[in-house]
């Protein structure tokens, strides 16, 4: 977060020395040290959050999209924002430059810390809630048309903003070379009030956007355990923020001037729940209730044939279906064969007629083929009595 109330007067126009006796003391001119030591704790912070992405992102294949580009780039913005505030703050402190040079590099901490504050809204907004809504088979009609809405209109909130801002700390570093510029002070305090509610509004609806999908995955069976609250935490914790966010442009149009330990605490305490709402994030992107779907999504389908069936002749002459594994040859299937041919002999056996003397004969006939069923063993071919058929010979 861009620091509120850390900037201050300024040092002795151009003087250069080699070393800081009288850095960070509490006078006008100078920047306490508290501010200073927000800036450096919060700026370490910011890079440990960067790192714990990172690994979050290769240990859980699921949370890539919510920590994305948008929480990256939020992140390093703060990073880069820190990074150019501290070292502005020790050459102040140092006397090196002049009174005007810190306002220059005022102009771009700013800019980064303005897109860092909008992209962090994009991930509330849009990457969390769609990370919570891929269970459930992907955002509706209505949060898609909220997304579009919200952040459409806030990002064009922000543009004039960041431009506002950056041309009064550009005015405060040509106060003594130009006196005919002035600053936007009344209009850019209003405009800041009325970017802080909306900014607040958008969170409190994707909140209740993120409370509604959490339902539903309860009511579907999927463990939400822990998710809930780390969303509630979320919420709370950039509610906190830009309620002294707010309260600060409160006091800066009433003219009033509290002690300097409600200056220190209008510092600490947004930094502190942005870092907060950080933490948020990533657990909420590892919670193990979304990584469970996701690890079910990567598994394939279950097929109707696990094993690859493979065609093979068998040891006869048949067909073997094989899934690639030595198919059992304990049991054998049977094998139709059919026996080699009956000599089709017709043989005449003569009886005598013990009535009238005539001969009986009898032939037998041709034996008919009969198929045989066997599995290899030797079969006995003989077919059993034969009927003989008589025939009388006249």
């Amino acid at each position: 977060m861009a620091p509120r109330r850390g900037g201050g007067g300024g040092g002795g126009g151009g003087i250069s020395v080699s070393s800081c006796p009288g850095a960070f003391k509490d006078s006008a001119y100078t920047n306490s040290i508290p501010y200073f030591v927000d800036y450096v704790l919060f700026f370490v912070f910011d890079i440990a959050i960067l790192i714990a992405i990172f690994k979050t992102r290769k240990n859980y294949s699921n949370s890539k999209k919510l920590l994305g580009w948008a929480l990256i780039l939020s992140v390093l913005f703060n990073i880069i924002g820190y990074a150019l505030l501290i070292i502005a703050t020790v050459l102040r402190e140092c006397y090196v430059g002049s009174y005007e040079s810190y306002y220059s590099w005022a102009v771009a901490y700013g800019v980064f810390f303005n897109i860092a504050n909008y992209l962090l809204l994009v991930v509330v907004v849009l990457f969390v809630n769609s990370h919570l809504r891929a269970p459930l088979g992907g955002s509706t009609t209505v949060y898609k048309v909220f997304y579009g809405v919200v952040l459409a209109f806030m990002g064009l909130m922000t543009a004039p903003k960041l431009g506002i801002s950056a041309y009064n700390s550009w005015v405060s570093s040509q106060t003594y070379s130009s006196r005919s510029v002035t600053f936007i002070r009344e209009p850019y305090y209003n405009f800041v009030i009325a970017y802080t509610v909306f900014y607040l509004l958008s969170i409190l609806g994707a909140g209740a956007l993120m409370l509604s999908s959490i339902s539903q995955l309860k009511k579907r069976g999927t463990p939400t355990h822990g998710l809930i609250g780390w969303a509630a935490f979320l919420i709370s914790s950039l509610f906190v923020v830009y309620v002294f966010l707010l309260a600060d442009s409160a006091i800066l149009v009433s003219d009033t001037f509290p002690s300097r330990q409600v200056y220190i605490a209008f510092a600490y305490v947004p930094d502190f729940f942005s870092a907060m709402a950080l933490v948020a994030i990533i657990c909420i992107a590892k919670h193990r209730s979304l990584q469970n779907w996701a690890n079910q999504q990567d598994q394939p389908a279950p097929s109707m044939y696990p094993n690859p069936v493979v065609y093979q002749a068998g040891p006869n002459g048949g067909a073997l279906y094989t899934n690639n594994k030595a198919a059992p040859m304990a049991q054998q299937q049977p094998v139709y064969a059919q026996m080699g041919t009956v000599p089709q002999q017709q043989q005449q056996f003569q009886y005598a007629n013990q009535t009238n003397g005539q001969p009986y004969y009898y032939q037998q006939q041709p034996q008919q083929q009969h198929p045989m069923y066997t599995n290899g063993t030797p079969v006995n071919v003989n077919m059993g009595s034969q009927a003989p058929e008589l025939v009388q010979n006249k």
